[in-house]
């Protein structure tokens, strides 16, 4: 294993192959990033900081084996739905993102990471709530949309994801707004690289 990813192992308690898939993860990425604008953050160790463990301490706060599956909404170049699906490989996941070369970059990625269990959706996030029935019970929101945009999840008529619980990554300083305040059920902080982070969750009452 190389020394770089020696902490980062320990934290996550990684395999040598799961570490070999994060290396070939930061490799493609950069490679992919000098066409397409995937991500600002280029540096391996930023990127294991800030995309990998950035996504993987949300398993430090919840029991993910205890859900049906994960939604990752507006995952971008697959963050934090590809590293949590790495470390849990049995857990469905879907992957919505509605930019057609992002999509590509990602069906790249899941078949040369050898994932399974993986679909990627290009409607966007109104649509797919409106007009989908999936299983998946945890969804998820890294730098995508707004918590107000988000909560129709729990509101709108149709939706299949009522009872559903959404994570939204916030830094330390993010205060919940009063329109969304009664969704709120808990907060986890940790840290990560030199920014402090929170995890907040979601879900409807009744």
């Amino acid at each position: 294993m190389k020394a770089e990813w020696e902490n980062f192992s320990r934290i996550f308690s990684c395999s040598s192959e799961q570490i070999e898939q994060f290396e070939l993860f930061y490799k493609t990425l950069v490679d992919w990033n000098t066409r397409m604008n995937l991500t600002a953050i280029t540096a391996r160790e930023d990127v294991r900081d800030y995309h990998f463990a950035d996504s993987l301490y949300l398993g430090t706060a919840l029991k993910l084996d205890a859900y049906r599956g994960l939604v990752d909404i507006g995952t971008g170049a697959g963050f934090p739905g590809i590293p949590l699906k790495i470390m849990n490989p049995k857990m469905p996941l879907l992957l919505i993102e509605v930019v057609e070369k992002r999509r590509r970059f990602l069906s790249e990625m899941v078949s040369l990471l050898g994932l399974t269990g993986i679909e990627i959706i290009s409607l966007d996030w109104r649509t797919f709530v409106h007009t989908t029935n999936y299983p998946h019970n945890l969804f998820c929101a890294r730098a995508s949309l707004k918590p107000e945009d988000l909560m129709v999840m729990f509101t709108h008529k149709k939706s299949a994801y009522k009872r559903a619980e959404l994570i939204y990554w916030a830094s330390s300083q993010w205060e919940c707004s009063p329109s969304v305040a009664q969704y709120r059920m808990a907060e986890f902080s940790y840290d990560v690289g030199d920014r402090k982070r929170k995890y907040v969750s979601f879900k409807r009452n009744r």
